[in-house]
């Protein structure tokens, strides 16, 4: 189970299609104040890529400086560029490979500047026709802007699944509101959320593969967590006296980081009851018992919220074989002798259970199945 990522309702995604005549994608990353920040960009081809980069000035709404294109591995030294540096400080590292696995065209940047006051970092991606480009922002402090500069592409928040979740074995978890209100101290406060509500920073998205994330959803608004003693700040978690000496500590937190714990706790559970399960057989549990709340969305994803409660259910009915738990409810018990009794008088199918109303592992059903079942229950088998 892995957190899908809290960059749901971040504008931080871009693709376009290049054609003759406008073979750019160019962008502002607005807000752009921070030392630390990574931009993804990918092409659908084997074709290079070049990098412009420019400075945006919202006090004349223009683009007021720019480099020459950048074709190869480099580090760019704004502070040392007589035509950037009066506008950004620090650098960018400029990295570019022809992917061996995809034989796909691939630019990472990381920028270590930051523009001065009223000034933005920008950027075009220059291709060629035919070209697609995909471009993720890894920064929390910045998202793409069309600055409303003619010919430049503000971000959508469709692709903003982390790539950590996206793999083959993983199942991606969403987060929704369990709760309206949550506590802390003597005091309730509200989460801002009606209940199922899907929280708005939860991330989502269809991956490279057509897989739609989150596989499934579960509480990750203001969940109440223990956290240990040696790792409690006051000033960042609540606290409630304990009954004995010193504080039990606990917080509050929200995030697909709490929503994916809760999964793992449920299938946890899950694989108790049937230690067998593949991950297949997880990820069918957890479509075929979901729970599909309202209006599904592509934030949602394809399966809704987990129930830990049907999905056990089904488990037992389809994975573990009780012997004499005829109806799979997890125990052997009278209703599963009237089952066969009635089986027995023509009154019931034994094909409506599987193989499980053959107690004796013979093809017919009788009174020795009966007998066994009982034995069973009297502890004598």
């Amino acid at each position: 189970m892995l957190s899908a990522g809290n960059e749901g309702s971040d504008e931080i995604y871009m693709t376009k299609e290049l054609v003759e005549g406008d073979t750019q994608l160019s962008t502002v990353m607005e807000t752009f104040t921070s030392n630390d920040s990574d931009v993804d960009i990918w092409s659908r081809g084997s074709s290079p890529l070049t990098i412009t980069y420019k400075i945006y000035n919202r006090e004349v709404d223009t683009i007021v400086a720019c480099t020459r294109p950048i074709a190869a591995d480099t580090i760019i030294n704004f502070s040392q560029d007589p035509v950037m540096s009066p506008y950004i400080s620090g650098n960018v590292t400029v990295t570019h490979e022809l992917n061996p696995v995809n034989n796909k065209y691939h630019i990472y940047l990381n920028h270590n500047a930051v523009p001065k006051y009223k000034k933005y970092l920008a950027f075009t991606i220059n291709g060629s026709a035919g070209d697609v480009i995909d471009v993720w922002d890894s920064s929390s402090s910045s998202y793409f802007s069309d600055a409303n500069l003619e010919g430049y592409m503000r971000g959508t928040t469709v692709v903003t699944v982390s790539d950590i979740a996206t793999g083959h074995h993983s199942i991606s978890v969403g987060a929704y509101a369990g709760r309206e209100k949550y506590p802390t101290n003597t005091m309730n406060y509200s989460t801002g959320y009606k209940m199922f509500d899907m929280a708005r920073f939860s991330s989502y998205g269809t991956d490279i593969n057509g897989v739609q994330h989150p596989f499934i959803t579960s509480p990750g608004v203001q969940v109440v967590s223990a956290v240990s003693i040696y790792n409690c700040s006051t000033t960042t978690y609540s606290q409630r006296e304990s009954t004995g000496s010193g504080y039990d500590y606990w917080y509050v937190k929200s995030g697909t980081s709490m929503a994916a714990p809760c999964v793992t706790g449920i299938v946890a559970q899950w694989l108790q009851a049937c230690p067998s399960l593949t991950i297949d057989q997880v990820k069918d549990v957890m479509a075929a018992t979901a729970i599909q709340r309202g209006e599904m969305s592509e934030k949602s994803g394809p399966n809704g919220n987990i129930d830990a409660y049907a999905g056990i259910q089904m488990i037992l009915a389809k994975y573990v074989k009780i012997k004499g738990d005829v109806n799979a409810d997890g125990v052997v018990d009278i209703a599963d002798v009237n089952i066969l009794i009635n089986i027995i008088l023509g009154n019931d199918d034994p094909l409506n259970y599987g193989d499980r109303a053959f107690v004796t592992g013979r093809d017919i059903v009788d009174i020795a199945d009966v007998n066994a079942t009982l034995n069973i229950i009297l502890n004598i088998e």
